[in-house]
């Protein structure tokens, strides 16, 4: 419980959100087009 508080309330860098949206959307758009098929 206090380990996800403390990771929620330090200081997040800038690439480290880019880094995850990227590979969030790219995942997204794998499991998108496997579905297609």
């Amino acid at each position: 419980m206090t380990d996800t508080e403390d990771d929620r309330l330090k200081p997040v860098k800038y690439t480290d959100v880019l880094y995850a949206v990227i590979a969030g959307a790219n995942y997204c758009h794998r499991c998108f087009e496997l579905s297609t098929e």
